[in-house]
This record gives structure tokens, sequence and C-alpha cells, in this order.
């Protein structure tokens, strides 16, 4: 089994993450084999999500008193993800910012889920591929723990919906308005939680 040193040196920078979304829509293509219409239609959407809650993000006071004035030790993130993923829209831009926040803290890589399976299949939810998933590593690459793929009220409602046989389209729909609802403030406050354990 590759070790966290191999999967981050495969890993991209967020600037290359952002340049590749950005390829990809000029190009009207996604990542990954399936390149039908609706999988680079959610591709072209999940860039205006990012762009949306990087608009609005607001940090959480006790995530940035956190970061800044305890003892935290500086952490690497290696985070999966997919541009074609709805999910990762919310999650990507939230961690993007506190890397670019806390510089002295926090180093970001991002990989892509499909590049090689052998990773996720490491850190399956209820035995699928669910993205993104959050990485957290020491500096010498040992891992710390992980949270994905997404806060625990919205996997909530998530289960629920699958129990209730609701479409795909419309537990997106759903699941989105949660998103816009909650502002960032499950993810900030469950990554808060995980950091405080290092």
């Amino acid at each position: 089994m590759k070790d966290y040193r191999f999967w981050w040196s495969q890993a991209m920078t967020c600037d290359a993450y952002k340049e590749l979304f950005e390829s990809l829509i000029d190009q009207n293509k996604t990542t990954g084999a399936d390149q039908s219409e609706e999988m680079v239609a959610y591709t072209k959407l999940n860039w205006h999500r990012m762009k949306r809650v990087e608009k609005t993000f607001k940090i959480d006071i006790q995530l940035h008193d956190l970061l800044i004035h305890f003892n935290t030790k500086p952490f690497k993130i290696l985070l999966i993800s997919e541009p074609w993923c709805g999910d990762a829209s919310q999650s990507v831009p939230v961690i993007a910012e506190l890397a670019r926040l806390y510089p002295q803290k926090i180093d970001l890589k991002i990989i892509l889920r499909d590049s090689d399976t052998e990773l996720i299949d490491q850190f399956l939810t209820n035995k699928g591929r669910a993205i993104p998933k959050v990485l957290f590593l020491d500096q010498d690459l040992n891992f710390l723990q992980h949270w994905g793929p997404r806060p625990n009220a919205a996997q909530s409602q998530v289960l629920e919906m699958k129990a209730q046989d609701v479409s795909h389209d419309e537990m997106v729909e759903k699941l989105m308005i949660w998103y816009a609802k909650d502002k960032s403030q499950s993810i900030q406050n469950e990554l808060k939680q995980v950091i405080k354990t290092f």
C-alpha cells in the first residue's frame, strides 16, 4: 500500500486545482471517464457555487483563535475532491480560504478521487467513494485524522432523503439549499473539533 508521501507528491496545489477547473469549463469537459452533458453541467454549476462560497465566507472566531493563538502545530491537508462533486463545491473553498489565511499552520494540496482509487478506498462512507474527504497529516506526512464527505447535519439529511427514495436531482437541490442557509458554519465547527484533537 502506498504511503502518504506518495499521495502528497501526486497532489496539486489549490491554484492548480482551480486552473484545472477553469480549463475544463473552457473545454466543456469534466474530470473522469463520464463526460456526459449532466456531469459537465454539474462541473460548471460547481464553479459558480465555489465562487459564491468564496465571496460569502466568514471565518468562525473560535476557529481563528484556535489557529492563531493556541499551540496548534502546523499540519498538512490532503483533500480528495473532483470538480463535478456538489459537496466539494461547498467544502473546498472553505478549506482553501483557511489555508490562505493561515499559511503558517496549514499546507493544502488537492488530489482527484479517480486519479487512483486506492486512496479513497481507505476512507469509504457507507461503502461508497463519497467526497470530499479531508485528510489531516502531520509535518512528516503521518496520518492524524479525517473529515468528510459533508457536515453531520447534511449527512443525516441525505440518508433520510435516500430512505424516502428522493430523486438525485431533488436531493442535490435540497442539499445545496441547506449549504446556502448554513453559510459554512457546520463545516468550520466540525473542522474545529478535529483540529482540537491534534
